[in-house]
């Protein structure tokens, strides 16, 4: 079926949805409907156990359809101009940011690397940072330059790194205000609906798999998300 009549076929349904109840996507939307149609395939395989647990099958057979019409709304809404403009000027200094963090706890590692108690530091710094963690973790990073200077100098570290870092955590949330100033999309409040009901069906899924399936270590990694442990393991390697 294609996208479009997808959701012509859901746009009843996803009407129904109040505002109060839209969440938007904390991954990407081709990453989430790769996912959910995943997720679809590996359901067929255990239907006998999933049914036998009480599982709803009606909601297997929505992945499909829904993440169709999820990826149309989706596409609707980023071919919008003014919008998808503030939003892609928000995601790249977000991934500027990101490469910028990996790099500045590349440096603090090696000049940290005989203290202990700094090195803790950095441990909580090296995880995966959320929309509202990241300008945090930029500032904490730069005060640890400040306070930590000559054993920065020791290793001949680039300070402009740090001022760089000082101003991306003032841009990054500047720019995320933008984004979010500019009127509310017809087509995005379709796409967190989509989303929302697509999200929901999927979380009760992975909670009868991963109720079903609690000792089969193969399985239960089917039922979980992935996307976030995949993200910060590749976030740590530089790939």
């Amino acid at each position: 079926m294609p996208d479009e009549e997808a959701f012509k076929s859901w746009q009843s349904k996803l009407s129904l949805i109040s505002e109060a109840e839209l969440r938007s996507p904390k991954m990407p939307i081709d990453v989430f409907c790769a996912d959910a149609e995943t997720l679809s395939a590996v359901c067929k395989n255990d239907k006998t156990q999933l049914l036998g647990a009480g599982l709803e099958w009606q909601y297997v057979l929505d992945l499909i359809p829904l993440s169709q019409a999820l990826r149309y709304c989706q596409a609707m809404w980023m071919s919008e101009d003014k919008q998808n403009k503030e939003q892609i000027k928000y995601l790249q200094l977000k991934s500027e940011a990101l490469v910028l963090k990996k790099e500045l706890l590349r440096h603090y590692k090696y000049a940290f690397y005989h203290y202990p108690k700094l090195k803790q530091k950095l441990k909580t710094l090296d995880k995966y940072s959320t929309q509202k963690k990241l300008p945090l973790d930029l500032l904490h990073l730069v005060n640890l330059a400040k306070n930590h200077r000559s054993l920065l100098e020791n290793i001949n570290f680039d300070s402009t790194l740090t001022q760089q870092a000082h101003d991306l955590s003032h841009s990054i949330p500047e720019q995320l205000a933008l984004s979010k100033a500019v009127p509310k999309s017809e087509h995005k409040q379709w796409r967190d609906r989509a989303y929302t009901l697509l999200s929901s069906r999927i979380k009760v899924i992975r909670e009868c798999g991963l109720y079903i399936f609690h000792q089969d270590k193969q399985k239960i990694k089917r039922y979980r998300v992935n996307y976030y442990r995949e993200y910060h393991s590749t976030y740590r390697k530089g790939i």
